[in-house]
């Protein structure tokens, strides 16, 4: 009985609807007032999750404004870096060495900073020192403009001068026609000739050259020729020194030797260019030639040249002196213009001037860039005739074949 009455209490209360349906003190059941609570919340929750949302946005994107930030400064900094890095490339030997050798006493020997500047000179402090090498670069320039520009000038003009400087295989034949107050006028074949001969460090050349090449007033009826051996000693920028050996060929053979020095000196404006000339003959024992140069440019069309020369002649026991003015106009790569005074004479039996000449010289490239021809009218004054006028005309035709001609 027991047992029975137990378990239908227990059925009682487990199956009656009581449990479930029992009324808060608002009235409503307690399902009703769970589902209210949990929408009510849910929109709280919502809220919260949202705000938060917005924070961690806000968060990261200035997260990543100051990662942007950082990097764009890196790159600048990279960037200043490399520029600071390119700029200490673009100078100088000079000024890196008078950066990283800083001076501890006020002056310092040049030797410690560069090679190049002078062993004597001294500069002072740092800051003095970087106008000084600037000065030294812009006159290293103006003297390599000078050079060059002269170089090019007695090259285009087919002066002994550049050919004798020269370092490559090159043939030049010309024809100078010389008419004098319309008498019958004067040839003279000129040629100039050297082949450089392989594997010997450029320095060994042969030669067949014309001697008396050069535009005086009164043309050779000969051309005398020499075909020798050429030794270059030393060649640089401000030395030339070469000797020649061989036989000139003037109705029978004569042996000669010929040294050759030539010194050239640069300042802002000027080259002073010294050639000092040795010859020998068997036939005419010494002879000694002086030159002396001075040359100015302008600018890249006008040189201003000063030419002086005396030849001492141990056969003639006289020396011959020249002396000459020209300015040099090139109107462009193919086309030049000199403009020339000047006076020849003698020492014996007393210095006096044997004539005076004042010319125009054009020349021009007129095929291809092998064939020129020079045209050089002017007026010749000579003692003989009592200085009277005499007009002169002379037509020069070069061709130019080989390597670096022109």
């Amino acid at each position: 009985m027991r047992t029975l009455l137990a378990l239908s209490l227990f059925l009682q209360f487990f199956l009656s609807p009581a449990w479930a349906t029992e009324t808060s003190h608002n009235g409503l059941d307690s399902r009703t007032e769970k589902t209210i609570s949990k929408k009510s919340s849910s929109k709280k929750d919502v809220k919260k999750k949202r705000k938060k949302y917005t924070k961690k946005k806000r968060y990261k994107k200035k997260r990543r404004k100051k990662r942007s930030q950082k990097k764009r400064s890196k790159k600048t900094s990279r960037k200043k870096k490399s520029k600071k890095k390119r700029s200490l490339k673009k100078n100088t030997r000079r000024q890196r060495l008078v950066k990283k050798n800083k001076p501890k006493n006020k002056r310092v020997k040049t030797k410690s900073l560069d090679k190049k500047l002078p062993k004597n000179k001294v500069v002072l402090k740092n800051n003095m020192a970087q106008p000084v090498l600037a000065l030294e670069r812009s006159k290293n320039r103006l003297s390599t403009q000078i050079f060059k520009l002269s170089n090019n000038i007695d090259r285009f003009f087919s002066n002994k001068h550049a050919g004798a400087e020269e370092n490559n295989s090159q043939m030049r034949i010309g024809l100078l026609v010389t008419i004098e107050d319309l008498e019958k006028p004067l040839n003279t074949f000129i040629i100039n000739t050297r082949i450089r001969l392989p594997m010997t460090e450029k320095r060994f050349q042969l030669f067949l050259d014309s001697f008396d090449n050069e535009d005086t007033t009164a043309a050779q009826d000969e051309s005398r020729l020499g075909l020798g051996l050429r030794y270059e000693f030393l060649r640089k920028k401000h030395y030339n020194l070469q000797t020649d050996a061989g036989v000139r060929l003037s109705g029978r053979l004569d042996p000669f030797i010929k040294v050759r020095l030539r010194n050239s000196l640069y300042s802002t404006h000027w080259e002073t260019r010294f050639v000092q000339t040795l010859y020998w003959f068997e036939s005419v024992n010494y002879e000694f030639q002086s030159e002396l140069f001075f040359d100015r440019s302008i600018n890249f069309a006008l040189m201003f040249r000063i030419y002086n020369s005396a030849k001492w002649s141990e056969f003639e026991k006289l020396v011959n002196f020249n002396h000459s003015y020209n300015l040099i106009h090139t109107f462009d790569k193919n086309n030049s213009l000199i403009y020339k005074i000047g006076l020849e004479g003698v020492d014996k039996p007393v210095t006096f001037v044997e004539n005076y000449t004042a010319n125009l010289s054009l020349r021009t490239l007129i095929y291809q860039d092998w064939l020129f021809l020079s045209m050089s009218p002017g007026v010749v004054f000579r003692k003989i005739d009592g200085f009277k006028t005499r007009p002169q005309i002379m037509f020069r035709l070069d061709m130019i074949a080989g390597k670096g001609a022109y």
